[in-house]
């Protein structure tokens, strides 16, 4: 069993309200986690169980998604690659929602576009202290197993620049670079 080094989008991520209790309020944590999940792209609810849940917004699916995705394949993969951002458009074009499109992509050992549940924790700092959030993420790109015991600092570096890259897109504000598997 591996584990893959994959770029993606952040779908949604769980804030523990226990975490919100220790560090403030709700108001305080969602301002802070504001610059990793800004407000034009993510929705913030409170769940029956206290937790918050931070979530993209529909409209970003049919406004964004194609755009985005057309213009990160164009830096991701080699020219001779591009039958797999081929079959990314054709999965996309036949789904209505994020959801539908995450149904549709369920893991099976291909590169690209596939939901995952099972991405790493982020960790962001609240008043000096980690805190963990958990996420689930809309691979993009997946490249072969890994190794690696804290990767922290370089990933973050990853982040910052495919998403500087693609800054004319709101949806580069959700890339992510995790180890998953």
């Amino acid at each position: 069993m591996g584990r893959y080094l994959c770029v993606g989008i952040a779908t949604a991520a769980l804030l523990r309200g226990k975490d919100v209790e220790k560090h403030g309020g709700a108001e305080k944590c969602i301002n802070e986690l504001r610059c990793i999940f800004p407000e034009s792209i993510y929705y913030v609810a409170k769940r029956d169980d206290g937790n918050y849940i931070f979530g993209l917004r529909g409209d970003l699916f049919k406004s964004k998604l194609v755009s985005f995705l057309h213009d990160f394949y164009e830096i991701c993969f080699q020219e001779g690659r591009m039958d797999l951002r081929n079959e990314a458009f054709e999965i996309i074009a036949k789904a209505e929602s994020w959801d539908d499109l995450f149904g549709k992509c369920e893991y099976d050992g291909n590169e690209i576009l596939h939901f995952d549940r099972y991405w790493d924790k982020e960790c962001i700092y609240l008043d000096y202290e980690s805190v963990y959030l958990p996420q689930n993420g809309l691979t993009l790109a997946t490249s072969g197993k890994i190794s690696m015991e804290w990767y922290g600092a370089m990933f973050d570096f990853f982040q910052r620049s495919i998403a500087k890259n693609l800054e004319k897109h709101e949806l580069s504000k959700a890339i992510r670079v995790v180890i998953s598997g």
